[in-house]
């Protein structure tokens, strides 16, 4: 109630409030030089900022999409490198257990009974077959059917000799074959490899001419029927071979 009126607050009437006044967008000023226009492209548009779950959820995707994309190279390249690793580690040892074999199957250096053997059975079937006499070239024929094992040394042989057997006995030829030293290369089981070192000595006993030297031969041999027989002979050096014929059809001088 007022104090001096004697009127009740709610009989009196209230003033209307006035309404308030809205604010115009004035817009963006026109730029007035090429200066302000370029100023105005450079500035950023304001955008609405992003949420928390949008910006989650982009960096998300991404960092998923990078890192498998990223992942799976690294994995790749390092399969590959595993792989020809394996396969390098493959080789090395196959080529490891290839010499182990060689060496462990090399008994000439360790079995010292069976390489003196090979050595004395070597050195003397070498010294028969090619030693001769012209008064008994069946000797020599009858101990390479003994001592050759194979077919081809044989044939190689017999090549070889087939001057011999027509020569010697023209020229009266005695040869003596003598080895002087000899190593056995390889021995495994019933096979060997032998290098020999011969001298040889040649006589021509109807002129009284003797001649001589030396030679080497790799002999392959194998242990057959409880002995050393010969399946291959390399010859280095030719041995001495006796010279040829003369010819016995040439007209006595004087006539």
């Amino acid at each position: 109630m007022d104090a001096l009126t004697g009127e009740s607050d709610a009989a009196r009437p209230r003033p209307k409030p006035s309404p308030r006044r809205k604010t115009r967008d004035a817009g963006v000023p026109k730029p007035s030089s090429e200066t302000e226009v370029g100023a105005a492209q450079a500035e950023p548009a304001e955008t609405e900022p992003a949420t928390t779950d949008d910006t989650d959820a982009e960096v998300g995707g991404a960092a998923r999409a990078t890192g498998s994309g990223a992942s799976r190279t690294p994995l790749v390249a390092g399969l590959l490198v595993v792989a020809v690793l394996f396969a390098a580690l493959a080789v090395f040892f196959r080529i490891q257990g290839a010499e182990a074999r060689s060496a462990t199957s090399n008994t000439a250096l360790v079995d010292v009974a069976r390489t003196a053997q090979v050595k004395e059975e070597t050195s003397a079937a070498v010294e028969q077959l090619f030693s001769y006499d012209y008064n008994d070239i069946e000797k020599t024929e009858n101990a390479a059917k003994e001592l050759l094992a194979t077919d081809e040394v044989r044939e190689q042989y017999e090549r070889q000799f087939a001057e011999v057997k027509r020569v010697a006995p023209e020229q009266k030829m005695v040869v003596t074959t003598k080895v002087t030293r000899s190593g056995v290369m390889m021995l495994d089981n019933n096979r060997a490899k032998v290098l020999v070192f011969v001298d040889q000595t040649s006589t021509r006993t109807d002129q009284n001419q003797t001649s001589a030297g030396g030679s080497q031969l790799s002999v392959e041999a194998e242990f057959r029927d409880d002995s050393w027989k010969i399946t291959g002979l390399n010859t280095y050096n030719d041995l001495p071979q006796p010279p040829p014929a003369e010819d016995s059809g040439k007209a006595p001088e004087g006539k």
